[in-house]
């Protein structure tokens, strides 16, 4: 039986990747700050902050003690400040960068162990970037550069990795019907976002998942250091394009 780590595995992107694995076979282990809703999905469900460097150390020990080895790691757990830049405070881009690019740096050197492989048994990471992490928009300033940050990190990892056998990409989704969407955004502004999209519409998480599942799994066998942009085409209008 393969297995899967999913970080952020209680709502959004992360739940919709745990089922998406769950369905196909896979023992899913999550890790969240909160329960989540269905845990029979789950082998076990870690609950902490994933910024908590010295916890999410112990995690990943126990975790190797009950899996020694390690299929897939898909970083998901995100947050998002909107504020414009002067009025961050230290502390909430110390955070921001914490749970965004910090946390997927010290997760995979802590489960390293149980991600390399001396096989012909490649494992995978996937980390969830995000759309603004190349293009973006006003009061992000520390959401967009964590999150290209991501990508910057995981293209390094990919180069360092393979000689232990594991690859590392990131998927890069556009607007997702997720409550990190629902929490920043009206439901007018929504539909506005979705008219927006040359699909018409904002992704739904399990497609986003279908990505992840792409990237982590043999089906993409020879694809390591990529971003793989799923944004339905928003990056293709000109801004005349957009009323």
């Amino acid at each position: 039986m393969s297995t899967v780590v999913i970080t952020g595995c209680s709502s959004g992107i992360g739940l919709a990747s745990a089922e998406k694995f769950h369905s196909k076979g896979w023992k899913v282990i999550g890790i969240d700050k909160q329960k989540p809703k269905d845990g029979g999905l789950f082998a076990k469900v870690y609950i902490a902050d994933i910024s908590d460097e010295g916890k999410i150390a112990d995690i990943c020990m126990d975790i190797q003690k009950e899996s020694s080895k390690l299929d897939s790691l898909i970083l998901s757990a995100a947050t998002q400040i909107v504020k414009p830049f002067e009025e961050l405070s230290t502390d909430e881009w110390d955070y921001t960068y914490d749970v965004n690019v910090k946390s997927a740096w010290n997760i995979i050197k802590c489960l390293m162990p149980a991600l390399q492989s001396s096989d012909e048994e490649w494992a995978s990471i996937v980390a969830v970037s995000s759309i603004h992490g190349v293009v973006t928009s006003h009061g992000l300033a520390s959401y967009a550069s964590s999150k290209a940050a991501l990508i910057g990190l995981i293209r390094s990892l990919a180069i360092e990795l393979a000689p232990h056998k594991v690859r590392a990409n990131a998927v890069v989704p556009g607007a997702v019907n997720t409550p990190m969407l629902s929490d920043h955004l009206s439901e007018t502004q929504i539909r506005k976002l979705a008219s927006r999209q040359l699909l018409g519409r904002v992704a739904r998480p399990e497609e986003i998942a279908n990505s992840i599942e792409f990237l982590a799994t043999t089906d993409s066998s020879y694809i390591t250091g990529q971003y793989l942009i799923v944004d339905g085409g928003v990056q293709m209008l000109l801004a005349t394009e957009v009323d």
